[in-house]
């Protein structure tokens, strides 16, 4: 099976467990990296990874 490099946001929602509007929000301000092709909007698998990596780094900086 061929990983995905690119998801639908519709996907994104999915694969994350992030609502629809937060995928938006994230594309929007820059924490998710996406690409239009054609009318398609496609979220960077990558950078849906490493938006998870930040807020885990970020929540296990609090705890400590």
């Amino acid at each position: 099976m061929v990983e995905k490099i690119g998801m639908s946001v519709d996907d994104t929602v999915q694969a994350s467990g992030l609502s629809r509007s937060k995928v938006y929000e994230l594309i929007r301000s820059g924490d998710l990296q996406s690409v239009k092709e054609g009318s398609r909007r496609l979220v960077i698998a990558a950078s849906v990874r490493a938006y998870f990596e930040r807020r885990l780094e970020e929540q296990s900086g609090r705890a400590a």
